[in-house]
């Protein structure tokens, strides 16, 4: 096991709250908001992170600019909170994402926040 880059969520410390996570996520193709709440240190990045990974192939893009960087996948974005430096063109870059839907494959994208105290 790599702890650096875990191959899989089966992998991290948090590994049933991953199945549990990777089942539902499976099962509820239209569910509403997920929330992972814990102390620091405790994973939940990590956790995120390899997840999606088992369960969408390929490695995400990042992009940076000089507002803030993201992780581009083709199914979903993540932003780690404590890169973003201009709220505003954060604001306009996610309602930009928001607006927009995956005709081609009838499928919505995820957007994920880490370190979003």
């Amino acid at each position: 096991m790599n702890k650096i880059k875990p191959v899989s969520f089966l992998d991290t410390i948090n590994y049933k709250i991953g199945y549990q996570l990777y089942l539902f996520i499976q099962q509820h193709v239209n569910h509403n908001h997920l929330i992972l709440y814990g102390g620091k240190k405790s994973g939940k990045t990590l956790l995120i992170q390899s997840l999606f990974k088992e369960l969408y192939e390929g490695e995400p893009k990042l992009t940076v600019n000089e507002h803030f960087q993201v992780y581009i996948h083709t199914n979903y974005y993540l932003f780690d909170c404590n890169l973003i430096f201009n709220k505003q063109q954060f604001i306009d870059y996610l309602k930009s994402i928001i607006e927009t839907y995956d005709y081609y494959n009838n499928q919505s994208k995820y957007i994920i926040f880490t370190h979003f105290e």
